[in-house]
Order: C-alpha cells, then sequence, then structure tokens
C-alpha cells in the first residue's frame, strides 16, 4: 500500500481472521478473509520508540497484534485500517467517534427490553425516541 525509508505497509487477507462477538448467536466468531494492514518497520527503532508507535496504533484503528521478524529483528503491527464497528462489522454511522447506529440501537432494545415505566403511552414515547436516535449524544 505505502513504503518509504522507514516502512513498508502491506495489504494482506487474514485466513482464520480475527474473532469477533456474534450479537446475534450471542458468541465469538472468527471472520474468515479479513483485511488486515501489516506495518513493517525498516531498520526497527528502539522498543521504546516502537511502543510509543503502537500506542498511537491502538487510538487510532483497531490493532490486531504486534510481531517481530526473526531474521531481521524490524517490528510489524497488524491492524485494521478500517472504519468498521468492531461489533457488527458494518461501517461506523459516525467515523470520528467509532459510533454505530445500529449496535446503539440494539443494545438499548437488550438493555430496557423488559423496563417498564407503568404508563403504556411513556413507554412508547421513550421507545419512539430511541430507535430515532441520531447522534452519539442521543
Amino acid at each position: 500500500i505505502d513504503e518509504n525509508n522507514f516502512s513498508t505497509i502491506y495489504l494482506a487477507k487474514w485466513k482464520n481472521g480475527p474473532l469477533r462477538w456474534d450479537e446475534n448467536s450471542k458468541e465469538y466468531k472468527k471472520h474468515q478473509y479479513e483485511e488486515v494492514s501489516l506495518k513493517c518497520s525498516h531498520n526497527s527503532q528502539s522498543i521504546d520508540e516502537f511502543l510509543t508507535e503502537v500506542q498511537e496504533y491502538l487510538t487510532n484503528f483497531i490493532l490486531y497484534g504486534i510481531s517481530q521478524n526473526p531474521v531481521t529483528k524490524d517490528y510489524i503491527i497488524a491492524f485494521l485500517d478500517k472504519d468498521y464497528c468492531i461489533n457488527c462489522n458494518n461501517t461506523y454511522t459516525e467515523v470520528k467517534n467509532r459510533w454505530c447506529k445500529q449496535c446503539q440501537i440494539n443494545n438499548l432494545r437488550e438493555t430496557l427490553t423488559n423496563w417498564t415505566s407503568g404508563n403504556e403511552k411513556i413507554d412508547d414515547f421513550i421507545q419512539e425516541k430511541q430507535l430515532g436516535i441520531n447522534d452519539p449524544l442521543d
């Protein structure tokens, strides 16, 4: 994908794929053949510099792991360079905040399924508002 004097980023297909929670079956499932990015450092820096870089990746990407080439001793970071919800694998509704509208609605449904105020009109009003969320703060 990209190369400079310090590193090369490759796009790869992860045969067995990462484990993800499946809301429907309530179990972890492998997402086979998922595309992942591999950032391979050239003439790797110290472990402290590498871990600082890993911390930055944790903030901006879904990080799958780190490794080291046994021959060159260069470090490798495996990460998802896409804006997909880690719960449902759909594109985030709002990428900046990593907000998934459908997952929030599903969470509200599951959390409040058996809850009632005791007043059917109030309950219907609350449910209508919950299903109409359009923002992470709604």
